[in-house]
């Protein structure tokens, strides 16, 4: 959402942080299946559908999931403003990537399954832009790469904050 409302608002970001950008639209039959959360009605079976929606989207280690972080996604869920995930099928991202006017950084996880196998579009993809100061990929985390590796993440992180 930063970058559209980014490219939406230039005057209002004079730099950026873009974590996990769906910069390319998801294709179908990436091996990305979803078990129906919210029609799931016992409490262990919505458990089991956040953990098995962890393992195919968020978390590049099924393992590294325990009872913490499901508790975290069923919050993460009943908070979330976005009840469709359309967005990540369309071009929309990389349009706004090409309109920032500002500086922007992007971090992925290495295994991250919106771009895994495609990391040379992703690339061209952000680029496209000369405010592409620094692409960075890190190793065995998935698309949620600040809880899967939160060391890398935060030294990465730290690097960006302190330039000016």
């Amino acid at each position: 959402m930063a970058v559209l409302l980014a490219a939406q608002q230039p005057d209002l970001v004079s730099r950026l942080l873009l974590v996990g950008l769906p910069v390319l639209p998801l294709q179908h039959g990436r091996g990305v299946a979803l078990p129906p959360v919210r029609a799931v009605i016992t409490t262990e079976n919505r458990a089991a559908a956040h953990r098995a929606n962890l393992a195919a989207i968020m978390i590049h280690q099924a393992s590294r999931i325990d009872n913490d972080t499901v508790a975290l996604q069923v919050l993460n869920v009943a908070r979330d403003r976005m009840r469709s995930r359309k967005l990540v099928t369309t071009d929309a991202c990389s349009i706004a990537v090409r309109a920032l006017p500002c500086r922007f950084e992007c971090i992925w996880g290495g295994e991250d399954v919106l771009c895994r196998g495609r990391w040379a579009e992703a690339h061209a993809a952000c680029e496209a832009s000369p405010h592409c100061a620094r692409i960075a990929l890190v190793p065995d985390a998935g698309h949620w790469v600040q809880y899967e590796q939160p060391e890398a993440f935060n030294q990465l992180l730290a690097v960006w904050a302190r330039r000016v």
